[in-house]
């Protein structure tokens, strides 16, 4: 059986099976790690319209790479809002305009 074989960690198959998850037109809060690499994937192949909260006050933004934590000033690129850490949970969170997260 021919074919190409690469080795896949477990931790990328989580990234990749949470990003198949993320659907088009959600609003997706993530936290650091792989939740931002998976929510990064889903925007760039399976959700274009996805919009993405970090936790950090981020959100709506079009990043060229994975941030490399929840405030990561890469991740600001093309953002629709920024807010503070309490001004997600006070003001986002809490009232309920999270599809996903």
């Amino acid at each position: 059986m021919g074919g190409l074989k690469i080795r896949i960690t477990p931790l990328e198959m989580l990234s990749y099976s949470l990003a198949r998850e993320l659907r088009d037109g959600e609003i997706a809060f993530v936290g650091q790690g792989h939740p931002i690499v998976a929510a990064c994937l889903a925007k760039k192949f399976f959700a274009p319209r996805l919009k993405i909260l970090m936790e950090g006050g981020i959100y709506g933004s079009e990043p060229y790479r994975p941030p490399w934590h929840i405030a990561d000033l890469t991740a600001t690129k093309g953002c629709l809002m920024l807010t503070d850490f309490a001004g997600v949970f006070l003001s986002i969170l809490s009232r309920g305009f999270v599809d996903v997260g």
